[in-house]
């Protein structure tokens, strides 16, 4: 079998490059071992273009937001599936001195596209504490990442672009300036293994900095919300009464498995938040592929251009991953160059002093 990228991981990163790559016209063979230790699957999937304390907008907002509304609206028709959720989020201040500052803040020329301080603090008020009132972040939404990655894996299965497979890296071959792997020849395997790069031999030097998330699911019933809330954590409206609450951030403890530790740290959280009763339903656990620098590492190995890599998205995944991957394509496909807080370049000493 001959395809022009071998694509090894299908999370968020390797959906929306795989996607896009099919989509132009190459052929693509992806590779996905089937676990369900992966941080796609736990992932709120918000996209927001203001975040932090400080109230700062997103890297490369203006470029980032009104690419991935075009992306996501497209890819909901092609593989029939509903993905895309607008819809703004409800900050609450915390103080009189935040409300000051935030609103301050929010004239900026930077923000105001993003912003909106006239809001109905009265229909929140109902359900949240919000003493000193809020304001609302537009351009914001969340994309259904687990709907996502089943409706892409059936259109690769559809496509014969899909391969259920553990990826061994001893099964590599490069000859005459191509890669095989177990009889299929490739242009290039890239690699969009998320948190599981640590084990990758090729790209093992990059700084990774993982950091483990957790989140409940909650049964609110009656509040009927329409927004997501975010104040020290997010509320997610889902189906149902039903609510994502999160996250956590830790860095020591990197397992899989849920601790009791943040699900107290969630519920004291969520009960300072709202004003009204909940019932815990799941409790979930990932792992994100974040960087030291918080920019994500795309581009070819220094040594062994038949290896590539796409990944450490960390907490805005869906946000990055289809406009660094239409980069990464035009990079891969007609040699422009890539942005230099992303190219992987920024780390080649690394890789040399591993040698």
């Amino acid at each position: 079998m001959k395809v022009d990228y071998l694509i090894v991981g299908q999370g968020i990163a390797g959906t929306v490059l795989s996607y896009m790559l099919i989509r132009q016209g190459y052929q693509v063979m992806v590779l996905d071992s089937g676990s369900t230790y992966t941080s796609s699957q736990v992932a709120a999937g918000i996209f927001n273009p203001v975040t932090g304390k400080r109230l700062v907008k997103t890297w490369e907002a203006d470029k980032i937001f009104p690419f991935l509304e075009a992306f996501y609206t497209g890819m909901e028709k092609v593989l029939g599936a509903k993905l895309f959720y607008p819809m703004p989020i409800y900050r609450p201040y915390k103080t009189i001195e935040e409300q000051n500052s935030w609103t301050a803040k929010t004239s900026s020329p930077d923000l105001v596209p993003y912003t909106d301080t006239q809001v109905n603090n009265s229909a929140y008020s109902k359900f949240i504490h919000n003493p000193y009132g809020g304001m609302l972040i537009k351009h914001s939404g969340y994309i259904d990442i687990p709907v996502m990655l089943q409706a892409h894996q059936k259109y690769l299965i559809d496509q014969k672009s899909y391969l259920q497979k553990v990826f061994t890296y001893t099964d590599v071959e490069v000859l005459d300036g191509q890669v095989v792997w177990q009889g299929i020849q490739a242009k290039k395997i890239l690699f969009c293994e998320g948190t599981y790069n640590t084990k990758n031999p090729y790209f093992h030097w990059l700084p990774f900095e993982q950091v483990k998330g957790e989140l409940l699911i909650v049964h609110i019933p009656g509040i009927q919300l329409d927004h997501i809330i975010n104040r020290g954590i997010f509320i997610l409206p889902l189906q149902d009464d039903l609510y994502k609450v999160g996250a956590t951030y830790e860095w020591d403890n990197l397992t899989w498995e849920t601790t009791k530790e943040a699900e107290q740290e969630l519920t004291d959280k969520l009960k300072e938040l709202i004003k009204v009763p909940f019932t815990i339903i799941d409790h979930q656990a990932g792992i994100r592929p974040a960087s030291a620098d918080r920019r994500p590492f795309i581009g070819l190995h220094p040594e062994y251009p038949v290896f590539g890599i796409f990944n450490g998205l960390g907490t805005k995944g869906v946000s990055l991953a289809p406009y660094l991957a239409h980069l990464f394509m035009e990079h891969l496909n007609k040699n422009k160059e890539l942005d230099k807080e992303v190219h992987i370049n920024r780390y080649f000493s690394l890789y040399y002093k591993s040698k």
